[in-house]
């Protein structure tokens, strides 16, 4: 039920105008108004109701007028015919007087007879009709008065008894509904109710009843309300309380308004202090409490102790909300801090919690590393290993174990991508510091072994490259022998063990570029005697983060699953990974 369905516009000075132009019968000025209140309660079927009344009325006015200037017309039209038959009948016996004197009195006396039956007959019908007319708009007294007239003159005419009946109905109805008004005046609603259901009973349409009903009724509505609403601010039930105030003010904002909104500040400000008092910690308290004490402001703006008391809120709930978003990042990145899902989603929360606190430095900080990882793997995905090494050099150097390590583990695998770029290009000492860089990279992590033989192996071929074969042969013999090899692992490649007994043998001559081009052809067959396990890629799993879990290297992933220089793998594709240890 809308707030315009309660609201009254009997009080309305539109409405007062109205009534007092149309009860004096100016129907125009007052038809004028009616519309211009029908406009303010769009919604209001029973005011719409009673301007077509009101215009039915009119109509029925100027109806009358138009009658009574036809009944004036009649009643000349039938005097001039008296006249003429009087002259008529004056000049018949004069001359019946000289010839047939008896016999015309008997018709003159027989013709005025009928000559007055038929005036009379037609006045009775004009009086009739007009009262019939009166009582359409209501004007009951004269009706009846004209009602009365007819009977005196003929109490058989037709439709008279019916029409004396439902005059005395209106009436008596009239009565009452006056009597119900003095009721409302008096302050007695439920009498008043009790006449206005009487009379829509006996006659559904008449006057305004069915709004008198409804405005009554949703008075009872709304005391109703108020009584729960007075209720619960005795009980010191605040919010309960406001929530009843605020339902008041929404169905009719003129009920009561001064105690209304006194009522509603004090129990906006009781809530929101209770609410606190209660809970400081949690955000959806805080910010419930804020909420009342924005309302009540929006009742006291200028209210100085609120708008203080509203800022601590803000204040205080902006720092819990904060904290919030922090612990959620944190949160989202414990399970597994080096999955792409989880650092976007903390990614998020930095931002949300930077929003608040734009200058957390440390915030800013841990956001920067996230973009800079998600950036670093997708650059990585793509072969932009400058710019890998460009973003995690600086995460590495703000938490060198970043993700777990896979933030060490991708700039490791960028150094050796880029220097191999580098080797192939002929600049080979930029490779060997890239590949010096691996291994100093590969060195900082646990269970090294592995990264740091492919690191070194590189670093020797990068030497030989440049010629340096001694230095490169003695890197060579030192990363194998790091890599710790068992005698069983070995016996699985005899050719591999009698290959690098043919490169010691050049040693010992020291023929090291002999030497050096047997290591460097066997060195990397070296990757495929480490033992093997085999994973099946989970959603979230991508290169670096396996090789980093696994202690292992991309390159060495991708050789033993044939998979070239592929970067993408996907969920639920199994992989042989090569391990230092099974």
């Amino acid at each position: 039920m809308s707030a315009e369905s309660f609201q009254s516009y009997f009080d309305d000075p539109i409405y007062q105008s109205a009534m007092k132009h149309l009860q004096s019968g100016d129907w125009e000025t007052g038809l004028t108004e009616l519309d211009k209140l029908v406009s303010s309660y769009p919604l209001n079927h029973q005011l719409r109701s009673l301007r077509q009344e009101m215009k039915l009325r009119a109509q029925i006015d100027d109806d009358e007028h138009i009658d009574v200037r036809e009944a004036n017309k009649r009643k000349r039209a039938a005097w001039t015919i008296r006249v003429v038959v009087s002259a008529a009948l004056l000049t018949l016996i004069i001359w019946s007087v000289f010839s047939y004197s008896t016999w015309i009195k008997q018709q003159l006396a027989s013709a005025r007879q009928r000559v007055e039956s038929e005036v009379q007959t037609m006045e009775q019908a004009v009086k009739f009709r007009d009262a019939q007319d009166l009582l359409q708009v209501g004007r009951l007294t004269e009706a009846k008065a004209l009602f009365e007239e007819v009977s005196a003159l003929n109490p058989e005419y037709p439709g008279l008894s019916d029409a004396l009946q439902q005059t005395e109905k209106m009436i008596a109805l009239d009565g009452r509904y006056d009597e119900a008004i003095k009721k409302i005046n008096l302050g007695d609603m439920n009498g008043a109710l009790e006449i206005f259901e009487s009379i829509e009973a006996e006659e559904p349409f008449y006057k305004d009843v069915s709004t008198r009903i409804a405005e009554i009724k949703g008075q009872f509505f709304l005391g109703d309300i108020l009584s729960q609403a007075e209720k619960a601010y005795m009980a010191s039930d605040w919010e309960q309380a406001a929530s009843s105030y605020e339902t008041l003010r929404a169905l009719n904002p003129s009920y009561q308004p001064e105690m209304v909104e006194d009522r509603l500040f004090e129990s906006y400000i009781n809530s929101a202090t209770e609410i606190l008092s209660k809970d400081t910690q949690s955000i959806e308290a805080l910010e419930l409490a804020e909420t009342y004490y924005s309302k009540a402001l929006s009742l006291r703006p200028q209210d100085p102790t609120i708008r203080f008391e509203r800022e601590q809120a803000r204040e205080t709930f902006k720092d819990r909300l904060f904290r919030r978003y922090v612990e959620s990042a944190q949160a989202a990145l414990a399970e597994k801090a080096d999955s792409l899902e989880a650092l976007a989603t903390a990614d998020g929360y930095f931002m949300q919690a930077l929003e608040l606190r734009p200058d957390d430095p440390e915030v800013q900080i841990q956001r920067t590393l996230a973009q800079l990882f998600i950036e670093a793997q997708e650059d990585f995905s793509k072969n932009r290993h400058d710019l890998v090494i460009e973003k995690l050099e600086v995460v590495i150097t703000e938490e060198p174990d970043y993700a777990s390590g896979t933030a060490r583990q991708t700039l490791y695998e960028s150094y050796l991508a880029r220097g191999d770029a580098r080797m192939l290009a002929g600049d080979y000492e930029p490779a060997q510091t890239d590949f010096q860089r691996a291994v100093v990279l590969a060195e900082q992590a646990e269970n090294r072994d592995l990264r740091v033989f492919q690191a070194q192996i590189r670093i020797a071929e990068s030497m030989g490259a440049q010629l340096m074969y001694e230095d490169a042969v003695l890197l060579y013999r030192s990363a194998i022998d790091s890599a710790d090899l068992s005698e069983a692992d070995l016996k699985k490649r005899p050719e591999l063990v009698s290959k690098l007994k043919q490169a010691d043998g050049y040693v010992q001559i020291r023929s090291y570029r002999s030497a050096f081009r047997i290591y460097r052809d066997q060195a990397k067959k070296v990757l495929f005697i480490f033992p093997q396990v085999t994973h099946v890629v989970r959603t979230g799993d991508y290169l670096t983060s396996l090789a980093n879990q696994y202690h292992t290297t991309v390159e060495a992933i991708l050789q033993a699953n044939n998979l070239g220089s592929t970067k993408k793998v996907t969920a639920g594709q199994e992989l042989i990974i090569p391990v230092l240890e099974p």
